[in-house]
């Protein structure tokens, strides 16, 4: 489970104050392992415009995902064959790690 996983993909982003265009934008999922059951969790989401996720946590491992619950936001990270899917859950997910046109549900990561 260790290791980064990576997508790419196309979004809308600024070349000056009045245009924009398509640009390549990175998401990324890095999952150190810390103890016996528990894993360092770093995912970076980016959206349209720049904006962007970024959530940093200590994840425990329940059966085959790594899980945090914390203040109202559950997170699990599922990782089969090399490619991991994050989901979320809970009214601060978003408030407390995203700016605007982003969430941190993410699939197809791929361990890189």
């Amino acid at each position: 489970m260790d290791g980064y996983y990576r997508s790419i993909r196309s979004a809308d982003c600024f070349v000056d104050s009045t245009k924009s265009e398509i640009c390549q934008v990175e998401q990324g999922l890095n999952i150190k392992h810390r103890s016996k059951d528990s894993y360092f969790i770093w995912i970076h989401t980016e959206g349209n415009y720049g904006h962007i996720c970024s959530y940093k946590e200590i994840g425990k491992l329940l059966g085959s995902s790594l899980v945090v619950d914390k203040d109202n936001c559950r997170v699990v990270i599922q990782v089969d064959n090399d490619v991991a899917k994050i989901r979320v859950t809970g009214e601060s997910c978003e408030a407390n790690y995203c700016g605007a046109n982003v969430d941190l549900n993410v699939d197809g990561l791929k361990r890189k």
